[in-house]
């Protein structure tokens, strides 16, 4: 009578380590194929995001090129100058100005915070948070006076320390739909370019082009800059720091100081920290140092890549 005992639990034994080993095998394959599907995830999106950008960057550059049409008188700076319009107001030289002549008084603010993506995982880098709203009403962020920001891209960001060829196209607006597509958002209700107080972009550390996947490498002595219709801007980095995605703080006119009224221009830049997490968000500021006008010479750091994004290397 033992040996069927035996035999049974010999069977049951052979039987839990097919199963054990077979589970095993499955575990296995599974992370297999979930490390091929995230490296492809990240090939594909930012294979597809480089190509979609770069064309971006050449139709808009090229339409700048080819047409003055709805562009903003701006003064040495870069910023909209504006003109009496015969009843004291304040009015931009450009078409729908009338609704865009709110915050003209310093430290006027915002009824609500930038509008700030979702932070779903997919390295967004925008800074978000439920004290958002009470910020602005805090003297946070005041809406950019100025025409409203074109729907579609608006500007051209450089960042010679990205890569020679770095060229990406910015948006209204930091929600996926945008950083998905087109690549850096400008949070609404920050600053235009030119302006006094702070022009507020996020984007993507590793997916959809990764756009700001190098932005730990900026330090003292680089620059970024941005061209729009008007000109290009010539942005000197100034200091980095790491915040929790609630650091709305970051965005004000005058970073860190809701109630102070803005003398500098700058421009922030933010993205997930650290790579392939959303845990917390690297900020880049950095301080307008020049401008140039459209229809003159580019800055010399960026006149090649400015005519190769144009598709006119060579001409």
């Amino acid at each position: 009578m033992a040996k069927p005992r035996g035999a049974a639990a010999s069977a049951a034994r052979r039987a839990t380590s097919t199963i054990l080993r077979g589970g095993a095998e499955l575990l296995l394959t599974a992370g297999v194929l979930m490390l091929l599907f995230t490296a492809w995830h990240l090939w594909w999106t930012n294979l597809a995001a480089d190509e979609a950008q770069a064309s971006a960057v050449a139709e808009t550059v090229r339409e700048w090129s080819g047409q003055d049409d709805g562009a903003v008188e701006t003064s040495a700076a870069g910023e909209p100058i504006r003109a009496e319009d015969g009843t004291g107001a304040a009015a931009v030289r450009a078409p729908g100005a009338e609704e865009a002549i709110r915050a003209e008084a310093p430290g006027a603010t915002a009824e609500a915070a930038p509008e700030t993506g979702t932070g779903n995982g997919a390295g967004s880098g925008t800074v978000q948070g439920p004290g958002a709203e009470q910020a602005a009403r805090d003297g946070g962020v005041p809406q950019a006076a100025g025409p409203a920001l074109d729907s579609g891209v608006w500007g051209i960001l450089y960042v010679p320390r990205f890569g020679p060829d770095y060229a990406k196209p910015i948006a209204e607006g930091v929600d996926p739909d945008v950083l998905d597509s087109v690549g850096i958002g400008h949070y609404p209700g920050t600053q235009r370019p030119g302006q006094l107080g702070n022009v507020g972009l996020a984007g993507h550390r590793q997916t959809h082009g990764g756009v700001f996947w190098h932005m730990d490498r900026l330090g003292p002595g680089d620059r970024a800059y941005l061209q729009t219709r008007e000109g290009v801007y010539t942005y000197v980095y100034r200091s980095t720091e790491i915040v929790p995605p609630s650091g709305i703080q970051v965005l004000y006119p005058v970073p860190g100081d809701s109630g102070a009224v803005p003398t500098r221009r700058l421009l922030t830049l933010t993205t997930c920290h650290p790579p392939f997490t959303t845990d917390l968000r690297m900020v880049v500021h950095l301080e307008q140092g020049s401008f140039v006008p459209a229809g003159t010479t580019a800055p010399p750091e960026v006149r090649d890549v400015v005519r190769r994004a144009a598709g006119l290397e060579g001409a």
